[in-house]
């Protein structure tokens, strides 16, 4: 119990620095990047055979050409990852009533998981309301507003 205070006290202590003093919203979108690429090339290498240290140099080298790739695009990775992580939930919650959504959490699982057309219409759902809402994002955002929460000229 005194253990999982310390570490939430921690936790807030170390989280109120690194608002404060390290992260902008530049280094954010940046390590964002860098993570999701780092963790793209970790599921397309994890069925290939080779050595442990050439698959996390290919993760280190597609995290850092994806850094370089999304320079003064930000808004872009801002946008359609929103986009995105909608999508996915969207999709999750309308397969707890209608079935057939692939597990997330269990690998085991998910090995065992064939291609069906609920799967397909799964990832095609997903794929069409991340552009719709990257796309809806985009649109609200004017060249010199970072703000992609707020409701003004929402009415489109």
């Amino acid at each position: 119990m005194i253990i999982g205070g310390v570490c939430v006290v921690l936790g807030g202590v170390i989280a109120y620095f690194l608002s404060k003093y390290v992260a902008t919203r530049e280094r954010m979108v940046k390590l964002i990047t860098l993570a999701a690429a780092c963790g793209g090339t970790f599921l397309i290498v994890v069925g290939i055979p080779m050595p442990g240290w050439a698959k996390y140099l290919c993760m280190a080298a597609a995290g850092v050409i994806a850094v370089y790739c999304v320079k003064g695009k930000e808004n872009y990775v801002v946008a359609y990852g929103t986009g995105f992580v909608g999508a996915v939930l969207m999709m999750h919650g309308i397969s707890m009533y209608a079935g057939g959504f692939p597990p997330l959490s269990n690998v085991e699982a998910l090995k065992s998981e064939s291609i069906t057309p609920a799967y397909i219409g799964y990832a095609v759902g997903t794929l069409v309301f991340t552009v719709g809402g990257g796309y809806k994002q985009m649109k609200k955002v004017e060249s010199d507003d970072d703000d992609f929460f707020s409701a003004k000229n929402d009415a489109a």
